[in-house]
């Protein structure tokens, strides 16, 4: 228990961010849980599991066995699973997927990162979060106070959040593996095509318009397409899904990337991916991309006609042109690199207070206020169900601070009925007053 807010429960499971995610907690010092029960829906196809990071904690081995055999993205959270994480774990990384943002924030008593990437222009967090759970979920959040964070993934998130989310935003940057890394700067481009990314492109609306747009301003050019399909695709240039090696081969060998994105707060990772092998990247500077990196000047365009001239003076041979805009992108992967991100996760939870909220002791009432509640929910009953509330609140109201730890202990180890409990918090406020 003495350890408890050195752990996090970091309940993301993908195969891109818990590599370096998860392993950059445990270098800050951190024992990490992740979950072992994912989502087997096409919506989830990027989670993965790991068991490594279980030999960082030091839980006792049945706890871990429970948690380990729970579903957290959609299963309502029972007591006994808020019990235990609540005992053992000062800090939750959650998602707005299935009922898991939901639960962490009516249930878990600590410190909540709500895990934020980007959404399309057209959305922000607090609207998804009402989409999801209902209007009533900002109410909820309001309650936690300093308790709920916007980790947010890219510090330009939060700027379109109303103030209840954009006040708790604390930029936590998101950063790559080290297997991203080991083909760094490798780039030939001895293959004299555009590489485009496009998923989906023929049953995908949002898809479906970007590969229509390419088409009119880049589809004369010579040029390859990937990006899993659903559905066949009357393309000569359609590659489908590729393996990864076969990716990597083409971001070394293609000569330029073009990237769609005009999203202002989202960002994929495959210009991220091409920008760390070498590979010139055409893109737009009102995205996030773009906003990301101001100091890059070429490569960044402002419209397709002049992203279509820079691709061009590349597949022309340009080598001046091509080195120089080369050079310039390599800021794109360090804003990536783990060299930027741990100092920059260093700096912000210290700013922003989050390493001051895990060291704050609270009061002995608002200690004797957590057991009772947490007491309360293993035995089934609601400690916000207002009569309920009231008495632990008075049982709080009157405690002494040097009597605390004897009093919480003997709460704590109870083993009575809900009922006999409360009329035994009657009486020890009686004689307490």
């Amino acid at each position: 228990m003495r350890n408890k807010n050195k752990r996090v429960l970091w309940l993301l499971n993908h195969k891109t961010l818990m590599p370096y995610e998860a392993q950059l907690l445990t270098e800050l010092g951190y024992e990490v849980f992740t979950p072992k029960v994912i989502p087997k829906t096409p919506s989830f196809r990027s989670g993965t599991v790991d068991f490594g990071y279980d030999q960082t904690l030091t839980i006792p081995k049945h706890v871990l066995s429970k948690l380990n055999q729970f579903d957290f993205y959609e299963t309502v959270w029972p007591t006994e699973i808020v019990s235990l994480m609540n005992r053992y774990f000062g800090t939750v990384y959650v998602i707005p997927y299935g009922v898991q943002a939901k639960e962490a924030i009516r249930t878990f008593a600590g410190q909540i990162m709500f895990r934020a990437f980007g959404l399309d222009n057209t959305q922000t967090y607090a609207n998804v979060l009402q989409l999801f759970y209902g209007p009533e979920i900002l109410a909820d959040i309001a309650a936690l106070g300093d308790r709920f964070w916007f980790a947010q993934g890219y510090e330009q998130l939060a700027e379109c959040e109303p103030k209840l989310i954009s006040d708790r935003a604390i930029y936590l940057p998101i950063g790559v593996p080290d297997d991203f890394w080991t083909t760094a700067n490798s780039y030939t481009g001895v293959d004299r095509r555009v590489l485009f990314v496009c998923p989906n492109c023929v049953t995908n609306p949002y898809y479906a318009a970007i590969y229509a747009k390419f088409k009119e301003f880049i589809g004369d050019l010579p040029h390859v397409i990937v990006g899993v399909q659903d559905v066949p695709v009357d393309d000569p240039h359609m590659l489908g899904f590729v393996s990864n090696e076969e990716l990597i081969r083409l971001y070394q060998e293609s000569a330029v990337l073009y990237y769609h994105s005009t999203e202002r707060r989202h960002v994929h990772y495959s210009p991220i991916e091409a920008a760390i092998n070498g590979m010139p990247v055409v893109y737009y500077a009102e995205s996030l991309l773009g906003r990301m990196t101001p100091e890059v000047t070429l490569g960044s365009c402002t419209s397709p006609e002049e992203a279509r001239r820079c691709i061009e003076r590349i597949l022309a041979g340009d080598r001046e042109y091509s080195n120089a805009l080369r050079d310039q992108q390599r800021a794109i992967p360090q804003k990536l690199s783990d060299e930027y991100c741990q100092a920059v996760w260093k700096q912000n939870l210290h700013e922003r207070g989050f390493d001051a909220a895990l060291r704050e002791r609270r009061s002995a009432p608002c200690q004797l206020i957590d057991h009772a509640a947490e007491r309360l929910r293993e035995l089934g009953v609601n400690p916000n169900d207002p009569c309920v509330f009231k008495v632990v609140d008075e049982i709080a109201r009157f405690a002494r601070d040097d009597e605390s730890s004897r009093t919480t202990s003997t709460l704590a180890a109870t083993r009575a009925s809900p009922i006999h409990r409360i009329a035994g918090w009657f009486n020890w406020h009686r004689n307490a007053s």
